[in-house]
């Protein structure tokens, strides 16, 4: 391997450090950060903004009231159709 190639696959690895970063993560905004990345990582600017979002905390969606509320109204319908199965099945 020539030197240069290697010194282009680092470059690009370094590069790409916060599509990985967020990527490893799970990130839910991965696709965003890596457009941020390609298009603007260019700049010390974009590359560090894309950095700092891959790190970014995500809000846990099963903590939100909406979640919670429908995981309930799921578990009662579940139950309901149940007992409506039961009913039906003893009825034969």
């Amino acid at each position: 391997m020539s030197l240069l190639l290697i010194l282009v696959l680092l470059s690009l690895f370094v590069y790409f450090i916060p599509t990985l970063v967020a990527e490893s993560r799970g990130h839910n905004q991965r696709g965003a950060i890596f457009i941020l990345n390609l298009l603007f990582g260019w700049s010390f600017i974009g590359w560090v903004l894309a950095l700092i979002w891959a790190f970014t905390n995500q809000p846990i969606l099963g903590d939100s009231p909406l979640v919670q509320g429908t995981m309930r109204l799921g578990a009662e319908i579940e139950e309901t159709t149940g007992k409506i199965v039961d009913e039906f099945k003893s009825g034969l």
